[in-house]
């Protein structure tokens, strides 16, 4: 899960997590998925990027194999999702929510993003909270507990910048900085500069 509000980097933390496991596994088939625009779509970690209304159901044609078999090393799969409560929302992403349920029962890594607000309902997001481990930017409030169950650390909202939050996973909490995928930072991603302003 990577959960956060507006302007708290979620755009770039998932281009970052992207990066990251194509960088440790270049061999490792890393596909995105969203139904609205997105300043990601065309990252280098990406084996693939389908995006649009008809997303899920495109996605499905060419992957869809690929996620019944089980995750091996380098077979694993790493399916990013953009606005993960856009998915499961209707009858027809029926087939998506069962075979990215299979996929997790299989092995292969799942990593939604939302909006905190977006976290809240649906069938898809209901299978991905239920791993209580993720990224959560800027928390604010009872966030932490709503998502992960756990209590976060008090921050100051202002002191925080994009990409500032802590990581949760199995109750444990540790405070974390995401680097931004930038050309000077990562000189093999020359051409996936994603800006602060681009941010969410």
């Amino acid at each position: 899960m990577i959960a956060g509000q507006a302007g708290t980097g979620r755009t770039c933390a998932l281009a970052w997590m992207a990066t990251a496991i194509s960088r440790a596994s270049p061999r490792r088939r890393i596909v995105h998925l969203t139904q609205r625009r997105t300043s990601i779509g065309d990252l280098r970690a990406w084996s693939g990027s389908f995006r649009g209304a008809s997303a899920g159901a495109e996605f499905l044609a060419e992957w869809g194999a690929e996620l019944e078999k089980p995750a091996d090393g380098d077979n694993q799969m790493v399916l990013c999702i953009e606005n993960v409560q856009d998915f499961g929302a209707s009858m027809s992403d029926g087939p998506l929510v069962q075979a990215i349920r299979q996929a997790r029962r299989q092995g292969h890594l799942i990593v939604g993003e939302a909006d905190i607000q977006g976290w809240g309902s649906g069938q898809l997001v209901s299978e991905l909270k239920g791993a209580r481990r993720g990224l959560l930017l800027a928390p604010e409030g009872a966030d932490a507990q709503m998502l992960f169950s756990v209590v976060a650390p008090r921050q100051q909202r202002a002191d925080l910048p994009p990409g500032r939050g802590v990581w949760i996973d199995s109750g444990r909490v540790a405070t974390v900085q995401v680097p931004l995928v930038d050309s000077e930072l990562s000189p093999d991603s020359d051409a996936d500069r994603i800006s602060l302003r681009q941010a969410r």
